[in-house]
C-alpha cells in the first residue's frame, strides 16, 4: 500500500495519480478491477464522499482519480485523509491513502505544509 500526499485548492479540479500496492509494497495487478476512493475528515475519521478510480494500465496498477471542481468548491482550509480500495476478483485491498491539504474556500489559504 502507498502513502501519498497531495495538495488541493478548493473549487479546483485536480486528477490525482496513483499506482495500486498491495500490503508487501508490490504493484497490485488490476485488470478487471475496479477502483473507490473516499475522502475523510480524518484518519478513521466520517468520509465526506467517494468517486471511481479509473485504471490507466491494469498489468502496471496504475490508476486516476479525477476531482471535479464541484467536488472541492466547500472544501475548508485543513487536512483531510483518502484512501483507495482496488477490487479484483471479488478481494478488495487498500491500495493507497494518505492525507491531503486543503488550501480552502476561494483562495482562504492555509499556512499547513505537508512534510
Amino acid at each position: 500500500m502507498n502513502l501519498t500526499n497531495f495538495r488541493v485548492t478548493a473549487g479546483e479540479g485536480r486528477t490525482l495519480s496513483f499506482t495500486a500496492r498491495d500490503a508487501s509494497g508490490a504493484v497490485l495487478v488490476i485488470t478487471d478491477g475496479t477502483l473507490l476512493f473516499e475522502l475523510l475528515t480524518q484518519r478513521g475519521g466520517v468520509k465526506i464522499f467517494t468517486k471511481a478510480g479509473a485504471i490507466v494500465s491494469g498489468a502496471a496498477g496504475t490508476y486516476t482519480v479525477t476531482l471535479t471542481d464541484s467536488d472541492t468548491e466547500n472544501f475548508a482550509s485543513g487536512n483531510r485523509w483518502f484512501r483507495v480500495f482496488a477490487t479484483v476478483s471479488g478481494t478488495t485491498t487498500k491500495c493507497n491513502e494518505g492525507r491531503v491539504l486543503v488550501d480552502g474556500i476561494r483562495g482562504e489559504g492555509t499556512s499547513e505544509t505537508i512534510p
